[in-house]
């Protein structure tokens, strides 16, 4: 991550858009200037509840996020090479 700049956001499921709130998280790059095409970050992060709130950790080792089901909602991270692995190669 260090060499290009990600944004990370959120949208409505593909598959639930009739859910209210139901939303998966995307990311994008900023490679050489340029925002590649937003991809879903996948089944290891989004599920059928509602994910949001991603951030980074400060050294950049980990993506954190919040899961809610509807009943309860809890932190839950992520080692950042599962995001390196979805960078656009060069």
């Amino acid at each position: 991550m260090r060499d290009s700049i990600a944004f990370l956001f959120r949208k409505p499921h593909e598959r639930t858009r009739a859910v209210a709130g139901a939303s998966d998280l995307y990311i994008s790059f900023n490679v050489n200037d340029k925002w590649s095409e937003p991809k879903n970050l996948g089944s290891l992060i989004n599920t059928d509840a509602n994910e949001y709130g991603p951030f980074f950790s400060p050294d950049n080792k980990y993506l954190f996020f919040v899961r809610h089901d509807g009943k309860k909602g809890d932190i839950y991270w992520v080692d950042l090479n599962v995001i390196n692995a979805l960078k656009p190669k060069a």
